[in-house]
């Protein structure tokens, strides 16, 4: 059996979770508009950043040609982070 008191801390807490979850369902639906409203401005960056970071087609054989003289290798920091590191091979 609750005391009055403890019935009253329980009320009180069950209405401030209550505030805090319609507050979270507010930023959720906020969040979701926003991302509707932008998903095509996203797609359309995301379609221009790709172009930009593919490499067209005619110059694959002149990297090639360029790194055939090089080595890559891995340089490790004393934290065990690994750095590409390009090499003229002799």
């Amino acid at each position: 059996m609750t005391t009055p008191v403890a019935a009253e801390h329980m009320a009180a807490e069950i209405s401030r979770l209550r505030v805090e979850l319609e507050k979270a369902n507010e930023q959720s639906e906020h969040f979701e508009r926003q991302w509707y409203l932008r998903g095509d401005e996203i797609e359309a960056l995301n379609a221009k950043l790709g172009e930009q970071q593919s490499v067209a087609e005619e110059w694959w054989p002149v990297i090639h040609d360029t790194l055939r003289n090089y080595s890559m290798t891995t340089l490790v920091d004393e934290e065990g982070y690994g750095y590409p590191l390009i090499e003229v091979m002799k």
